[in-house]
């Protein structure tokens, strides 16, 4: 029982302190001045004007609120024990009209309090007309807060309530501050001057701001914590807009959005969005190759906006036909080009839109320029015309086939055919880059040159029936061969075409070098084929049928060897050869032509006959071929002599004699041409004058043009000089030599009765042949020539330097 007794008391304690707590909840009224509205009464307060505010209310005081009036007083109503009035924010107790220091403001325990507005931290910004003296400025917009604490017993306790600044809208408020122009799907901030939410470190809670009139399809993204500033996206159009920013939510409450009192407005302009085309060649696309022109219209150009187009870097030229209607010519260039459209409406910054104009490659008045028949191993270059170069390009090339180097646009490219890439056509494309159009050229492979199996030059003999066949090694991949021979030879086996080793027959009437080719044929009707070339050369020919002019004897000149099977026409050379060397001087010459070889006597050769070796070579092609030849020098059948004949006292008479019938003859004296009495004839009359001469000789032409020099020994005894007595010297050898009998029968005495040093004999017969000769001494010389024929010899004495011609008969 104790103990349930000593729970129902508890159990009463408990409810008195609770209701006791309960109780306590209850806290001040205050009643606001008239001109103050409460808007939220909080905790046991009623709302309007002159109403009472309770714990957690907000009340809407005038800006500036400034009423030393009991009426302008804030009065606790219900008797409650107050302990002091504390202030914070934008509000101070009205003291003399003079502003408090600054910092939180605490009154003391008084049922009433006259409150005014007041900005501790007031900035220069909220008076930028200077209204107010700067030692003045004391009304303020932000909120401010009020705390009363009070007692109830046994505690001490608190009620707040919030005062609010309703704006004069007379006065200036900060602007919107923010960009003046919106384009389509662009982010923008604006934001206020944070007035109605100043001192926020004062802990006094926020303000409100309202914005209207953002552009339809807008989205805010962000906003701050009083809403102060805003932060949204634009929709895909805009429009010119004013926006609008509220302050404070008892400029009007909150209830009363569209009725606010204390209002700043900006207008936004629409920077111009992208034009719509209704005529033209479509932007950022392809404008064919060739095209020289073509026409820029908007569809929806906005009266007042100014459009301007250009087209820079390019020479095109651009005619602005009226507004928004442009026809741009880019006159005979292939090249692309970047037009410019800026448009400005006169508020905002111009707006610039970019179109690329790109080329679209199409034939004719696009094509690549190259080699259409190649070879594999070898670079070839491709290339675009000239005014096509600034088109980035695209080129596609055969499989395995890759470009080496190119130009900075890849307009023009070197391309290696890859070793090894099979006979046939192959396609090359180029294209824009930016365009689908193609354009495309056909290359075609050749076959692999034609290699001979006989090497080059190679040597036939001419007229050889049939040669050797020449033959090439199979070109892979060739559709055919021909050939083609050099003139005049024939086919002895195979044909003009489609055959690797044809027999030949090389009877060409053209000299050589000539050549033999070879075409291996590629693509039918692509002319693309590989043809190789063998040198021919011919073998040298053996001299034959050879024939000469008379040689000169005695007498410098020149004389000419044919050689009857020379080449026609001729080909190689004919080498000379003399023994004895003393036939000529200097190096024969060949008239092709004609296959004459002529060479240069000399005067000096001797009497007799020499050797010509006569060499044809034609290198490289075998060995040369020699004949030997003889050819006789001065020997024409007759002893042919001068013949001294005293005939008077004072003339001695010179004559030719065993001259060939039909000779003509100049006679010489002294070294010059004699043109005396007989000069032309075979003999000739010299008149002394008591000197002897120291040459005379004739020059005898013979039938057919040789010719022959006689000399006639002279000396101081050896003929009558004409002198003008019979004595003298002129008899002597006539006296010292005597031959008899004369005639006789080939034995003969030469008696010589007197000489120093020598004596010789020579006997010739009628034509100047030897039939021997003798050697002399002082005496009887017995002579025995029974065995010769009869007729008419001569008999040729030397004694010393002397010469004396006498003539025999044998019977």
């Amino acid at each position: 029982m104790k103990n349930n007794i000593t729970k129902l008391i508890n159990y009463f304690a408990f409810a008195i302190i609770f209701f006791s707590v309960t109780i306590s909840f209850a806290q001040p009224l205050v009643q606001v001045p008239s001109a103050c509205n409460v808007v939220d009464p909080g905790i046991g307060g009623s709302p309007g004007f002159g109403g009472l505010v309770g714990d957690g209310g907000i009340v809407c005081m005038p800006d500036p609120f400034d009423d030393p009036s009991p009426n302008g007083e804030f009065y606790e109503v219900n008797g409650y024990p107050i302990i002091g009035w504390t202030l914070y924010g934008d509000i101070s107790e009205q003291t003399s009209n003079t502003p408090p220091s600054a910092g939180t403001y605490s009154a003391g325990p008084v049922s009433f309090l006259n409150i005014e507005s007041y900005n501790k931290d007031l900035r220069y910004a909220e008076d930028p007309a200077n209204i107010y003296p700067q030692s003045d400025i004391r009304w303020a917009r932000s909120k401010g807060k009020v705390r009363i604490d009070y007692k109830e017993d046994p505690c001490d306790r608190f009620m707040t309530f919030e005062i609010i600044k309703n704006y004069d809208p007379n006065s200036w408020v900060p602007p919107i501050e923010g960009p003046d122009c919106l384009e389509p799907n662009s982010t923008y901030t604006f934001s206020v001057d944070r007035i109605a939410s100043d001192n926020v470190g004062d802990q006094i809670g926020f303000d409100e701001y309202y914005w209207s009139g953002l552009p339809a399809g807008s989205q805010i993204i962000f906003s701050s914590a009083d809403n102060s500033s805003i932060t949204f996206t634009t929709g895909a159009t805009v429009t010119s807009t004013t926006i609008t920013c509220c302050y404070g939510r008892c400029n009007d409450w909150d209830a009363n959005l569209g009725n606010q009192t204390m209002c700043v407005s900006k207008f936004l302009n629409s920077l111009p969005t992208a034009p719509s085309f209704s005529s033209t060649q479509p932007v950022n696309s392809c404008l064919n190759t060739g095209v020289t022109s073509f026409p820029i219209v908007i569809s929806n150009p906005v009266a007042g906006y100014n459009y301007t187009l250009t087209a820079p870097g390019t020479t095109w030229v651009i005619t602005n036909n009226s507004l928004g209607n442009w026809t741009v010519n880019t006159a005979n260039n292939n090249n692309p080009g970047t037009l410019i459209l800026t448009i400005n409406n006169g508020s905002c910054a111009p707006v610039v839109f970019s179109y690329q104009i790109n080329r679209n490659f199409v034939a004719p008045s696009i094509s690549i320029t190259s080699s259409t028949c190649l070879t594999p191993g070898t670079a070839y270059n491709f290339t675009i015309p000239t005014n096509a170069l600034l088109n980035p390009t695209t080129w596609i090339l055969p499989s395995g086939w890759a470009s080496v180097s190119q130009n900075a646009t890849n307009s023009s490219i070197n391309v290696t055919v890859p070793l090894g890439t099979p006979v046939g056509s192959y396609t090359i494309q180029v294209k824009s880059n930016a365009c689908p159009g193609i354009i495309t050229t056909v290359v075609y492979v050749k076959p692999a040159t034609p290699v001979f199996t006989v090497a080059s030059p190679f040597c036939v003999t001419r007229g050889t029936i049939p040669v050797t066949s020449i033959a090439i090694n199979p070109v892979p991949g060739a559709t055919g061969y021909s050939w083609t021979l050099p003139t005049g030879w024939t086919f002895a086996t195979g044909s003009p075409t489609n055959t690797t080793n044809p027999t030949l027959i090389p009877n060409a009437p053209t000299a050589a070098p000539v050549s033999l080719t070879v075409t291996a044929l590629g693509v039918s009707g692509s002319n693309c084929n590989s043809t190789a070339t063998l040198a021919i050369k011919y073998n040298p020919v053996q001299p034959a049928n050879i024939t000469n002019s008379c040689v000169n004897y005695g007498v410098a000149g020149t004389a000419t060897i044919t050689v009857g099977n020379r080449p026609l026409p001729f080909y190689g050379t004919y080498t000379v050869t003399c023994s004895p060397s003393t036939l000529y001087s200097g190096t024969p010459s060949v008239n092709a032509s004609t296959g004459i070889i002529t060479i240069n006597t000399l005067a000096t050769a001797p009497l007799g006959t020499y050797t010509l070796t006569i060499t044809h070579s034609a290198p490289p092609c075998g060995n040369s071929n020699s004949t030997t030849y003889t050819i006789t020098v001065g020997l024409d059948g007759l002893g042919t002599f001068i013949n001294h004949v005293p005939n008077s006292p004072n003339s001695d008479v010179y004559v030719v004699t065993n001259a060939l019938a039909g000779s003509t003859f100049q006679w010489y004296y002294n070294g010059t041409i004699y043109s005396g009495p007989g000069a032309i004839t075979n003999s000739i009359t010299l008149y002394g004058n008591g000197t002897a001469p120291t040459s005379i000789y004739c020059i005898v032409t013979l039938p057919g043009g040789c010719k022959k020099k006689v000399d006639f020994p002279v000396g101081t005894h050896s003929q009558r000089i004409g002198n003008s007595t019979e004595n003298g010297t002129k008899d002597s050898m006539q006296e010292r030599i005597k031959i008899y009998p004369n005639p006789n029968n080939g034995d003969f005495t030469i008696q010589v009765s007197d000489f120093k040093e020598s004596a010789t004999a020579l006997l010739t017969d009628s034509s100047g042949r030897k039939i021997a000769s003798y050697t002399l001494s002082k005496g009887e010389n017995k002579i025995e020539n029974k065995s010769i024929a009869s007729g008419t010899y001569f008999v040729i004495i030397q004694l010393d330097d002397e010469k004396e011609t006498r003539k025999i008969i044998v019977n």
